[in-house]
Protein backbone atom coordinates (compact mmCIF):
# COMPACT_ATOMS: atom_id res chain seq x y z
CA UNK A 1 0.00 0.00 0.00
CA UNK A 2 2.50 2.42 0.56
CA UNK A 3 4.63 1.42 -2.24
CA UNK A 4 1.49 1.75 -4.47
CA UNK A 5 0.52 5.23 -2.34
CA UNK A 6 3.67 6.95 -3.10
CA UNK A 7 3.25 6.28 -6.56
CA UNK A 8 0.36 8.27 -6.71
CA UNK A 9 1.79 10.84 -4.89
CA UNK A 10 4.57 11.21 -7.15
CA UNK A 11 2.54 11.31 -9.85
CA UNK A 12 0.54 13.85 -8.97
CA UNK A 13 3.52 16.26 -7.50
CA UNK A 14 5.38 15.71 -10.89
CA UNK A 15 2.41 16.51 -12.94
CA UNK A 16 1.85 19.72 -10.39
CA UNK A 17 5.54 20.48 -10.47
CA UNK A 18 6.44 20.34 -13.62
CA UNK A 19 3.27 22.41 -14.75
CA UNK A 20 4.40 25.04 -12.33
CA UNK A 21 7.73 25.29 -13.53
CA UNK A 22 6.63 25.75 -17.41
CA UNK A 23 5.03 29.07 -15.85
CA UNK A 24 8.28 30.48 -15.34
CA UNK A 25 10.80 29.08 -18.23
CA UNK A 26 9.12 28.64 -21.43
CA UNK A 27 6.08 30.49 -21.14
CA UNK A 28 7.27 34.41 -20.26
CA UNK A 29 9.29 33.86 -22.96
CA UNK A 30 7.53 31.81 -26.23
CA UNK A 31 3.88 31.40 -25.17
CA UNK A 32 2.73 34.41 -23.20
CA UNK A 33 1.45 37.84 -24.53
CA UNK A 34 -1.54 40.07 -23.59
CA UNK A 35 -5.00 38.99 -24.55
CA UNK A 36 -8.13 40.76 -26.40
CA UNK A 37 -11.35 39.94 -27.17
CA UNK A 38 -12.65 43.02 -27.72
CA UNK A 39 -16.23 41.32 -28.46
CA UNK A 40 -16.63 39.68 -24.47
CA UNK A 41 -15.08 43.59 -23.68
CA UNK A 42 -11.84 41.28 -22.36
CA UNK A 43 -8.38 43.04 -22.50
CA UNK A 44 -6.13 41.13 -20.63
CA UNK A 45 -2.74 42.50 -19.62
CA UNK A 46 1.06 40.68 -19.92
CA UNK A 47 0.74 40.36 -15.25
CA UNK A 48 -3.42 39.24 -15.72
CA UNK A 49 -2.59 36.34 -18.01
CA UNK A 50 0.35 35.80 -15.82
CA UNK A 51 -1.36 35.30 -12.88
CA UNK A 52 -4.23 32.75 -14.60
CA UNK A 53 -1.57 30.63 -15.33
CA UNK A 54 0.00 30.59 -12.31
CA UNK A 55 -3.61 28.67 -11.49
CA UNK A 56 -4.62 27.11 -14.52
CA UNK A 57 -1.72 25.05 -15.17
CA UNK A 58 -1.02 23.62 -11.58
CA UNK A 59 -4.80 23.62 -11.33
CA UNK A 60 -5.53 21.81 -14.27
CA UNK A 61 -2.31 19.11 -14.05
CA UNK A 62 -3.80 18.16 -10.36
CA UNK A 63 -7.33 17.93 -12.12
CA UNK A 64 -6.32 15.83 -14.93
CA UNK A 65 -3.75 13.40 -12.65
CA UNK A 66 -6.77 12.78 -10.38
CA UNK A 67 -8.93 11.51 -12.94
CA UNK A 68 -6.53 9.59 -14.73
CA UNK A 69 -5.23 7.93 -11.12
CA UNK A 70 -3.81 4.57 -11.97
CA UNK A 71 -1.73 1.29 -10.23
CA UNK A 72 1.19 2.18 -12.44
CA UNK A 73 1.18 5.73 -13.75
CA UNK A 74 3.92 6.63 -16.90
CA UNK A 75 6.57 9.84 -17.74
CA UNK A 76 2.94 9.95 -20.70
CA UNK A 77 0.61 10.39 -18.39
CA UNK A 78 2.22 13.37 -16.77
CA UNK A 79 2.97 14.94 -20.16
CA UNK A 80 -0.15 14.47 -20.77
CA UNK A 81 -1.45 16.47 -17.37
CA UNK A 82 1.03 19.22 -18.41
CA UNK A 83 0.11 19.24 -22.07
CA UNK A 84 -3.97 19.81 -21.02
CA UNK A 85 -3.87 23.44 -19.62
CA UNK A 86 -0.65 24.24 -21.90
CA UNK A 87 -3.56 23.43 -24.62
CA UNK A 88 -6.10 25.87 -23.10
CA UNK A 89 -3.62 28.91 -23.38
CA UNK A 90 -2.73 27.92 -26.41
CA UNK A 91 -6.58 28.31 -27.39
CA UNK A 92 -6.34 31.59 -25.38
CA UNK A 93 -3.76 32.71 -27.69
CA UNK A 94 -4.48 31.49 -31.18
CA UNK A 95 -8.24 32.50 -31.00
CA UNK A 96 -7.69 36.21 -31.05
CA UNK A 97 -6.98 35.96 -34.51
CA UNK A 98 -7.78 32.48 -35.62
CA UNK A 99 -11.12 31.28 -33.95
CA UNK A 100 -12.21 29.52 -36.65
CA UNK A 101 -9.01 27.25 -37.04
CA UNK A 102 -8.95 26.72 -33.51
CA UNK A 103 -12.87 25.43 -33.71
CA UNK A 104 -11.84 22.89 -36.49
CA UNK A 105 -8.60 21.83 -34.21
CA UNK A 106 -10.79 21.59 -31.43
CA UNK A 107 -13.66 19.34 -33.41
CA UNK A 108 -11.10 17.48 -34.86
CA UNK A 109 -9.65 16.44 -31.91
CA UNK A 110 -13.17 16.00 -30.04
CA UNK A 111 -13.87 13.32 -33.40
CA UNK A 112 -10.43 11.54 -32.80
CA UNK A 113 -11.53 11.09 -29.16
CA UNK A 114 -15.01 9.78 -29.83
CA UNK A 115 -13.75 7.02 -32.05
CA UNK A 116 -11.50 5.94 -29.93
CA UNK A 117 -13.78 6.05 -27.14
CA UNK A 118 -15.92 4.06 -29.32
CA UNK A 119 -13.04 1.34 -30.01
CA UNK A 120 -12.30 0.97 -26.85
CA UNK A 121 -16.29 0.48 -25.36
CA UNK A 122 -16.70 -1.82 -28.23
CA UNK A 123 -13.12 -4.28 -28.12
CA UNK A 124 -13.54 -7.83 -27.27
CA UNK A 125 -11.27 -7.80 -24.55
CA UNK A 126 -13.43 -5.17 -22.63
CA UNK A 127 -16.52 -7.00 -23.35
CA UNK A 128 -16.79 -8.35 -19.84
CA UNK A 129 -15.34 -5.47 -18.55
CA UNK A 130 -17.91 -3.52 -15.68
CA UNK A 131 -19.43 0.13 -17.32
CA UNK A 132 -17.93 1.80 -14.77
CA UNK A 133 -14.36 0.44 -15.80
CA UNK A 134 -15.21 0.40 -19.62
CA UNK A 135 -15.81 4.60 -19.05
CA UNK A 136 -13.00 4.64 -17.05
CA UNK A 137 -11.02 3.36 -20.00
CA UNK A 138 -12.82 5.33 -23.18
CA UNK A 139 -12.28 8.76 -21.02
CA UNK A 140 -8.45 7.78 -20.33
CA UNK A 141 -7.34 6.74 -24.22
CA UNK A 142 -9.85 9.07 -25.17
CA UNK A 143 -8.09 12.24 -23.35
CA UNK A 144 -4.73 10.96 -24.42
CA UNK A 145 -6.04 10.95 -27.87
CA UNK A 146 -7.54 14.17 -27.52
CA UNK A 147 -4.91 16.31 -25.97
CA UNK A 148 -1.86 14.94 -28.61
CA UNK A 149 -4.09 15.74 -31.38
CA UNK A 150 -5.25 19.12 -30.36
CA UNK A 151 -1.37 19.94 -29.49
CA UNK A 152 -0.26 18.74 -32.59
CA UNK A 153 -2.62 20.74 -34.47
CA UNK A 154 -2.42 23.93 -32.23
CA UNK A 155 1.60 24.44 -32.26
CA UNK A 156 1.89 25.29 -36.03
CA UNK A 157 -0.30 27.28 -35.31
CA UNK A 158 0.63 29.30 -32.73
CA UNK A 159 4.21 29.29 -34.02
CA UNK A 160 2.64 31.16 -37.22
CA UNK A 161 0.62 33.18 -34.82
CA UNK A 162 3.77 34.53 -32.98
CA UNK A 163 5.36 35.13 -36.12
CA UNK A 164 3.14 37.43 -37.47
CA UNK A 165 2.59 39.37 -33.79
CA UNK A 166 5.98 40.02 -34.75
CA UNK A 167 6.08 40.54 -38.52
CA UNK A 168 2.81 41.85 -39.21
CA UNK A 169 1.32 43.79 -36.26
CA UNK A 170 -0.28 46.21 -38.83
CA UNK A 171 -3.06 43.16 -39.39
CA UNK A 172 -2.65 41.52 -36.07
CA UNK A 173 -2.00 43.77 -33.43
CA UNK A 174 -3.99 46.76 -34.86
CA UNK A 175 -7.48 46.77 -33.59
CA UNK A 176 -9.19 50.30 -33.81
CA UNK A 177 -8.01 53.20 -35.42
CA UNK A 178 -9.28 57.40 -35.85
CA UNK A 179 -7.03 59.95 -37.61
CA UNK A 180 -6.13 62.89 -35.39
CA UNK A 181 -7.32 65.87 -37.59
CA UNK A 182 -4.97 69.10 -36.59
CA UNK A 183 -5.22 72.21 -37.80
CA UNK A 184 -2.04 73.95 -37.69
CA UNK A 185 -3.34 77.32 -38.16
CA UNK A 186 -4.84 77.34 -35.24
CA UNK A 187 -3.37 79.59 -32.91
CA UNK A 188 -2.69 78.15 -29.13
CA UNK A 189 -5.18 80.95 -27.43
CA UNK A 190 -7.69 79.59 -30.14
CA UNK A 191 -6.93 75.87 -28.83
CA UNK A 192 -10.03 73.99 -27.30
CA UNK A 193 -10.22 71.07 -24.89
CA UNK A 194 -13.31 69.31 -25.86
CA UNK A 195 -12.34 65.89 -23.87
CA UNK A 196 -15.14 64.70 -22.10
CA UNK A 197 -14.82 65.36 -17.85
CA UNK A 198 -12.57 62.52 -15.68
CA UNK A 199 -15.73 61.08 -14.08
CA UNK A 200 -17.28 60.12 -17.35
CA UNK A 201 -13.84 59.00 -18.64
CA UNK A 202 -14.23 56.27 -15.97
CA UNK A 203 -17.24 54.93 -17.76
CA UNK A 204 -16.49 54.88 -21.37
CA UNK A 205 -15.35 51.73 -23.40
CA UNK A 206 -12.18 51.05 -24.81
CA UNK A 207 -13.40 53.09 -28.35
CA UNK A 208 -15.11 55.73 -26.89
CA UNK A 209 -12.06 56.45 -24.87
CA UNK A 210 -9.78 56.15 -28.46
CA UNK A 211 -11.99 58.68 -30.09
CA UNK A 212 -11.60 61.01 -26.75
CA UNK A 213 -7.73 60.00 -26.24
CA UNK A 214 -7.52 60.85 -30.25
CA UNK A 215 -8.68 64.26 -29.11
CA UNK A 216 -6.41 64.88 -26.41
CA UNK A 217 -3.89 64.20 -29.42
CA UNK A 218 -5.45 67.01 -31.61
CA UNK A 219 -5.39 69.63 -28.99
CA UNK A 220 -1.67 68.80 -28.42
CA UNK A 221 -0.82 68.48 -31.65
CA UNK A 222 -2.27 72.07 -32.04
CA UNK A 223 -1.37 73.85 -29.44
CA UNK A 224 2.22 73.04 -31.02
CA UNK A 225 1.63 73.55 -34.46
CA UNK A 226 2.14 69.95 -35.72
CA UNK A 227 0.21 67.98 -38.51
CA UNK A 228 -2.29 65.46 -38.39
CA UNK A 229 -1.69 61.91 -37.21
CA UNK A 230 -3.05 58.50 -37.39
CA UNK A 231 -3.85 56.84 -34.03
CA UNK A 232 -4.13 52.98 -33.22
CA UNK A 233 -4.87 51.18 -30.41
CA UNK A 234 -2.84 48.07 -30.41
CA UNK A 235 -2.47 44.95 -28.49
CA UNK A 236 0.95 44.59 -27.60
CA UNK A 237 2.92 41.69 -26.97
CA UNK A 238 3.52 42.56 -23.31
CA UNK A 239 2.29 45.77 -21.25
CA UNK A 240 5.48 47.22 -21.05
CA UNK A 241 5.12 49.65 -24.10
CA UNK A 242 2.31 52.17 -22.86
CA UNK A 243 2.06 54.11 -26.49
CA UNK A 244 4.56 55.66 -28.95
CA UNK A 245 5.31 57.57 -31.93
CA UNK A 246 6.40 55.98 -35.68
CA UNK A 247 7.81 58.55 -37.71
CA UNK A 248 8.03 55.84 -40.44
CA UNK A 249 4.24 55.98 -40.55
CA UNK A 250 3.62 59.56 -38.88
CA UNK A 251 1.21 57.63 -35.96
CA UNK A 252 0.62 57.27 -32.68
CA UNK A 253 -0.41 53.98 -31.53
CA UNK A 254 -1.70 53.23 -27.88
CA UNK A 255 -1.61 49.79 -25.88
CA UNK A 256 -5.65 48.48 -25.85
CA UNK A 257 -4.82 46.75 -22.66
CA UNK A 258 -3.65 49.91 -20.92
CA UNK A 259 -5.77 52.21 -22.37
CA UNK A 260 -8.90 50.20 -21.10
CA UNK A 261 -7.67 50.66 -17.57
CA UNK A 262 -5.73 54.03 -17.19
CA UNK A 263 -7.00 57.11 -15.38
CA UNK A 264 -7.76 60.45 -17.29
CA UNK A 265 -4.53 62.08 -16.47
CA UNK A 266 -2.20 59.04 -17.29
CA UNK A 267 -4.09 59.39 -20.89
CA UNK A 268 -3.69 62.99 -20.91
CA UNK A 269 0.12 62.65 -20.20
CA UNK A 270 0.61 60.02 -22.55
CA UNK A 271 -1.38 61.59 -25.51
CA UNK A 272 0.74 64.96 -24.62
CA UNK A 273 4.12 62.88 -24.49
CA UNK A 274 3.99 61.33 -28.05
CA UNK A 275 2.94 64.35 -29.52
CA UNK A 276 5.50 65.83 -28.66
CA UNK A 277 7.44 63.09 -30.02
CA UNK A 278 5.72 63.90 -33.48
CA UNK A 279 7.11 67.31 -33.13
CA UNK A 280 10.77 66.43 -32.41
CA UNK A 281 10.84 64.07 -35.41
CA UNK A 282 9.38 66.46 -37.35
CA UNK A 283 12.28 68.65 -36.13
CA UNK A 284 15.00 66.35 -37.49
CA UNK A 285 13.73 65.55 -40.48
CA UNK A 286 13.60 69.35 -41.54
CA UNK A 287 17.54 69.46 -40.33
CA UNK A 288 18.19 66.18 -42.72
CA UNK A 289 16.64 67.66 -45.23
CA UNK A 290 18.37 70.73 -45.19
CA UNK A 291 21.79 68.40 -44.59
CA UNK A 292 20.54 66.95 -47.48
CA UNK A 293 20.45 69.48 -49.50
CA UNK A 294 23.91 70.64 -48.48
CA UNK A 295 23.55 72.91 -46.15
CA UNK A 296 25.09 72.46 -42.43
CA UNK A 297 23.38 74.13 -39.50
CA UNK A 298 25.62 72.41 -37.06
CA UNK A 299 27.15 75.35 -36.00
CA UNK A 300 24.10 77.63 -35.99
CA UNK A 301 23.12 78.62 -32.28
CA UNK A 302 19.57 78.64 -34.04
CA UNK A 303 19.82 74.96 -34.68
CA UNK A 304 21.43 73.92 -31.64
CA UNK A 305 18.39 72.13 -29.86
CA UNK A 306 17.20 70.24 -33.28
CA UNK A 307 20.46 68.90 -33.44
CA UNK A 308 20.39 68.05 -30.15
CA UNK A 309 17.21 66.06 -30.36
CA UNK A 310 19.21 64.36 -33.52
CA UNK A 311 22.27 62.70 -31.61
CA UNK A 312 19.47 61.59 -29.06
CA UNK A 313 17.47 60.25 -31.59
CA UNK A 314 20.89 58.93 -33.14
CA UNK A 315 21.08 56.71 -30.14
CA UNK A 316 17.75 55.94 -29.08
CA UNK A 317 17.96 52.41 -30.08
CA UNK A 318 21.06 51.82 -27.82
CA UNK A 319 19.60 53.64 -24.98
CA UNK A 320 16.28 51.69 -24.58
CA UNK A 321 18.48 48.92 -23.75
CA UNK A 322 18.85 50.59 -20.37
CA UNK A 323 16.18 51.95 -18.34
CA UNK A 324 18.83 54.83 -16.60
CA UNK A 325 20.13 55.65 -20.62
CA UNK A 326 16.34 55.59 -21.74
CA UNK A 327 15.08 58.04 -19.05
CA UNK A 328 18.08 60.61 -19.67
CA UNK A 329 17.46 60.87 -23.22
CA UNK A 330 16.63 63.87 -24.67
CA UNK A 331 13.68 62.84 -26.54
CA UNK A 332 12.51 61.61 -23.11
CA UNK A 333 13.45 64.04 -21.03
CA UNK A 334 12.06 66.83 -23.12
CA UNK A 335 8.81 64.83 -23.75
CA UNK A 336 8.20 64.15 -20.16
CA UNK A 337 8.49 67.92 -19.51
CA UNK A 338 5.76 68.63 -22.41
CA UNK A 339 3.46 66.29 -20.72
CA UNK A 340 3.77 67.90 -17.28
CA UNK A 341 3.54 71.20 -18.63
CA UNK A 342 0.32 70.38 -20.28
CA UNK A 343 -0.71 68.39 -17.26
CA UNK A 344 -0.25 71.45 -15.09
CA UNK A 345 -1.49 73.97 -17.79
CA UNK A 346 -4.94 71.52 -17.83
CA UNK A 347 -4.95 71.80 -13.83
CA UNK A 348 -5.07 75.60 -13.83
CA UNK A 349 -8.03 75.47 -16.52
CA UNK A 350 -9.61 73.19 -14.22
CA UNK A 351 -10.21 70.25 -16.57
CA UNK A 352 -7.57 67.97 -14.56
CA UNK A 353 -8.52 67.28 -10.80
Amino acid sequence: MKHGAMKKITYIGLSMGAASLLIFTALPYYLQTSIAYPGWNIYWSYADVQRKMMWLFPGLALLSALTTLKKRNTLVAVFLNIALPLTVLLILRCSQYHIYLVFAALGAAAIAASFKGIDIWFEDRYTLKPVWTKLRLCYYYGRRRFVILLLILLTPLTVWTAYNEYHEQASYLEMYSYYARADSSVRREENEWNVVDEETWDTLSVTSRLEEFTKMITYFLQDQGSESVKVYACKELTDRTLAYYSDYSESISVNVIYLNSCTYRKAVHIAAHECRHRVQHQGIRAVELLEKSGINCSRLDYFADLYALKTASDNYDIDRLDIDSYTHNLLEQDSEAYAYEQEKKLEEAGYLK
